[in-house]
């Protein structure tokens, strides 16, 4: 596909007159000295297009010559802004995350693009967005670190807890959570097992099915415990499925949680945009809006946290994200630390 549109030889042109005559036409048609009809044969131009421009002349808009933009300058503004939020929470965007945020942006509207494949824009349509809003948004060369640096590099942390102090100075404990995701499975892997000298298959019998389960925990640095949000691998959700779950403590004695677990599905089990926007609303919002004051939310910087909804409810509830460096989880993710790592060793010796 062509960058640029290349105009057909003998097809109509856009705006292929003086912009005074065409100013001056209109004047006169709504002076009623002209008709549209007379006018658009004498400049050679559609009937529709005269029509367009009296209408953006009378609302007070610029005309501009051809198709309207995919988005409309507020979406856009939305759009844009979305972006710079993201990037200022340590998670810069590149060309392929923000095409899936347009796409996403286009299904939760309902809108069907014909001009993109299954409402995803190809690389153009983010040069030419980039361009409109170069004033705003700026494309700069990253700093690079490989996943052996990252692990060790002090400096990398240090920067990191340079800017949780900076964010988090003067915020209570109680405006401080921690979220993480843990996938679990009920495969117990393979293991050594005693067997007959010269056995030709050596196999064991197990109950289990290879299924996923992935459960989101979140926390707040006063103890606060929202109730556990618990994605299951399957097509349907059914009601044996979503009872008998655990309560959140103290919060689940408050109205915002007094359901306890939430639950949902996926084809894959894992947290997507869809259903971390879900967990965000139904689950940490609610308790988040009783606060005043900011609130930080500390986690990973996976892009399927961020979607338009989940960065414009962020703005308009004070509520920030912190951003864990890539590779650290291991090392300053408080849960993963002391929560899922004792979890997940204990969940694999009983399913052994």
């Amino acid at each position: 596909m062509t960058r640029r549109h290349r105009r057909q030889a003998g097809s109509r042109r856009y705006l292929d007159v003086d912009k005074e005559d065409l100013s001056q036409a209109i004047n006169d048609i709504l002076d009623g000295k002209q008709t549209i009809k007379g006018t658009a044969k004498r400049l050679g131009i559609s009937k529709n297009t005269i029509k367009k421009h009296m209408k953006e002349l009378k609302e007070g808009r610029s005309p501009k010559p051809g198709k309207p933009g995919v988005f409309t300058e507020e979406e856009e503004c939305v759009l844009a802004q979305s972006i710079a939020t993201a990037a200022d929470w340590g998670f810069p965007m590149d060309t392929i995350d923000i095409r899936v945020l347009a796409k996403s942006l286009l299904d939760k509207m309902g809108r069907v693009e014909k001009r993109f494949i299954s409402n995803y824009p190809g690389t153009d349509w983010v040069r030419s967005f980039l361009e409109r809003n170069r004033s705003f948004l700026t494309t700069r060369l990253a700093n690079n670190l490989t996943r052996g640096k990252a692990e060790v590099c002090t400096e990398v942390l240090e920067h990191f807890y340079d800017n949780l102090a900076t964010t988090a100075k003067d915020i209570p404990p109680a405006n401080i959570f921690n979220y993480d995701e843990s996938n679990l499975s009920d495969d117990p892997g393979r293991k050594k097992l005693i067997f007959r000298r010269g056995v030709k298959y050596p196999d064991r019998l197990i109950n289990h099915t290879k299924s996923a389960t992935t459960i989101m925990v979140c926390g707040s640095a006063s103890g606060v415990l929202l109730p556990v949000y618990v994605v299951y691998k399957s097509e349907n959700l059914y009601d044996t499925w979503i009872t008998g779950g655990p309560r959140g403590s103290p919060c689940c004695t408050e109205n915002c949680c007094s359901g306890g677990t939430l639950y949902n599905r996926s084809s894959h089990g894992w947290f997507d945009s869809n259903i971390f926007q879900d967990w965000f609303k139904t689950c940490f919002l609610p308790h988040a809006k009783k606060l005043n004051g900011t609130k930080i939310l500390i986690g990973d910087n996976l892009s399927s946290h961020f979607t338009c909804d989940v960065l414009t409810l962020c703005e308009e509830n004070n509520i920030k994200f912190v951003c864990l460096p890539p590779h650290t989880t291991h090392l300053c993710q408080p849960l993963e630390r002391w929560i899922f790592s004792s979890f997940e060793s204990l969940l694999a010796k009983n399913s052994s």
